[in-house]
């Protein structure tokens, strides 16, 4: 614009003028765009409104319009007189074809003596809105994105150390259990151990339908061999995985009051009753009857091999 930029309700009688003026009347001044004083609009009801338009100067040809018969809102006026500060220039819609048909080299235009143009015609036109808003909206997408990577961040931070916890957590359960399961195990065993120190298992007694099995071992007690040992308190035939074998009777498992009448009953049977095929063994558990079975079959196995060498040495 010529000078300061001039951009008000309406533009003072006689304000820039320039040598070139075209007889604007000078107490009445009208827009060269619509060529009335006040600015009129049509509002939704299609009717024509009175409209406080600031105005504003071309910087060519010096005449004043509207800045709504230029396509700007009294905010783009606004914005354009706070960047007259930094040279830039504004050219109406009339002008402006002509300043960028010089700009792309068909001449050179001046104006009052200027050797150049600003090369910001495209301030003349109204601020694209679309663009605004889009970098509004690119800016609000990015603050966005930014804050959701922040929250992904956390959220994978915090499900991490969770995840951890809840391992660590895991481990020390298992810990516990495993120790736990340890001590009850120990402690089944001790009990275990505690039950079967006043037991013995006898093997050979036939099976006598409608008798029971402490019936049958006291009367095996009932000879002179056994005369001085206790009676046992209980006596039960163990069961089977198989069907019952007649010819093979199932073992009795006996009780004793303690260790010693056990022990008295274990040693004479196995002492007197051995040519009847009926012998006694200590009530052990079944860790142990695999190792004592896994041993037998290790001895009889080394027997084998020393009955073959020595035929062969025969």
């Amino acid at each position: 614009m010529a000078g300061d930029r001039n951009t008000q309700s309406q533009p003072q009688p006689g304000s820039q003028k320039s040598q070139n003026d075209k007889n604007k009347d000078s107490t009445n001044p009208e827009c060269k765009t619509c060529n009335n004083v006040d600015c009129y609009v049509t509002n939704t009801r299609g009717l024509s409104q009175k409209f406080g338009a600031k105005w504003i100067q071309c910087d060519f040809c010096d005449d004043w319009f509207h800045g709504t018969c230029q396509s700007l809102t009294n905010s783009d006026v606004a914005t354009l007189d706070k960047m007259d500060e930094k040279n830039v220039k504004w050219f109406c819609n009339t002008c402006l074809p002509v300043i960028e048909a010089s700009l792309q080299g068909r001449g050179r235009v001046n104006n009052n003596g200027e050797d150049s143009l600003a090369l910001h015609s495209t301030h003349s036109r109204k601020p694209n809105k679309i663009e605004d808003i889009m970098q509004h909206i690119n800016a609000k997408i990015g603050a966005t994105n930014t804050a959701l990577k922040e929250r992904m961040t956390k959220l994978e931070k915090s499900y991490a150390d969770a995840a951890k916890s809840n391992t660590e957590n895991l481990k020390k359960g298992m810990e516990i259990s495993d120790s736990a399961r340890n001590l009850l195990k120990k402690s089944i065993e001790q009990r275990e151990t505690e039950n079967r120190k006043n037991n013995a298992i006898i093997y050979g007694i036939d099976e006598q339908e409608g008798k029971s099995a402490l019936k049958m071992i006291k009367d095996l007690m009932m000879s002179d061999t056994f005369h001085a040992t206790p009676k046992p308190l209980r006596a039960i035939r163990l069961q089977t995985s198989g069907p019952v074998d007649k010819n093979k009777p199932r073992p009795i498992k006996i009780e004793f009051l303690d260790e010693y009448s056990k022990w008295e009953f274990l040693k004479r049977t196995n002492a007197t009753l051995r040519g009847r095929k009926i012998y006694c063994k200590l009530d052990e558990c079944k860790e142990i009857r695999d190792q004592q079975y896994a041993l037998r079959q290790e001895i009889k196995q080394m027997k084998g091999e020393n009955s073959d060498t020595d035929q062969e040495t025969d």
